[in-house]
């Protein structure tokens, strides 16, 4: 129920390519091997409303926009309150906030060069947990479908199953 929700938290993560062909870019945190980067977007349970794949060189201040389409369109049907998005620092930037800010929700970007608050680390671990639970589904670890399509299509089987376990 879309009522019940607090709040939304944003990140993403490198999946490491051996066998894909598109939807790949050059890791930067991983000595320039090719990876695909999955950006989700979960609420205060840990129940993923947006999954979206780009290229591993995209920065994450321009997964941003992608991302947070799937969720207005899941909120569109609701008369809603300005629900919090919470992000680390990787997100901080003008562009971003006014994004967020326009799609309707109330932007918590962590800022650069500021000593992370508390509150902030502790509401962004339900992001963390779910891709440490996606991450136990090990066929979704490195990346052997040479289309996005199907490892997609893997990734949200196994979300189902996390939401099968939550509920």
């Amino acid at each position: 129920n879309a009522s019940k929700i607090k709040y939304f938290c944003i990140d993403s993560s490198y999946v490491k390519n051996v066998l894909g062909r598109n939807c790949i870019g050059r890791n930067p945190t991983d000595r320039g091997r090719k990876a695909t980067k999955l950006s989700a977007i979960v609420t205060d349970k840990g129940i993923p409303v947006s999954l979206v794949f780009f290229p591993g060189n995209t920065a994450d201040v321009n997964t941003v926009l992608s991302s947070i389409d799937y969720v207005r369109e899941l909120l569109s049907g609701f008369n809603h309150r300005r629900l919090p998005l919470y992000a680390d620092k990787g997100y901080d930037s003008r562009a971003v906030r006014s994004t967020v800010n326009k799609a309707g929700f109330l932007e918590r970007v962590a800022k650069r060069k500021v000593r992370t608050h508390r509150i902030l680390t502790s509401k962004r671990t339900v992001v963390e947990n779910f891709f440490g639970w996606l991450d136990k589904a090990r066929r979704l670890i490195l990346r052997y479908d040479a289309d996005v399509e199907s490892y997609s299509s893997f990734t949200h089987l196994a979300v189902c199953s996390i939401i099968a376990k939550k509920l």
